[in-house]
């Protein structure tokens, strides 16, 4: 996989976190930004390495900064 590749797939998995979390959001009554933080702390957890922890934490934060676009 290629850079401009590995790039897309990160955006995607960016904007399929964003739109679980408006549905998480929506279905438990709760801010979206909490439902991104939520989801984020699971992904975290069955991580199997810190690189990977890392990664879906700075996706969690891509897309809180989406929320408002």
């Amino acid at each position: 996989m290629n850079a401009r590749q590995s790039i897309e797939v990160n955006q995607q998995m960016v904007q399929d976190l964003l739109d679980g979390a408006k549905k998480l959001a929506e279905s438990k009554g709760i801010s979206i930004a909490e439902a991104i933080d939520y989801k984020v702390s699971i992904y975290e957890k069955y991580a199997n390495t810190a690189n990977e922890a890392t990664a879906w934490y700075l996706r969690g934060e891509e897309a809180k900064k989406m929320i408002s676009l």
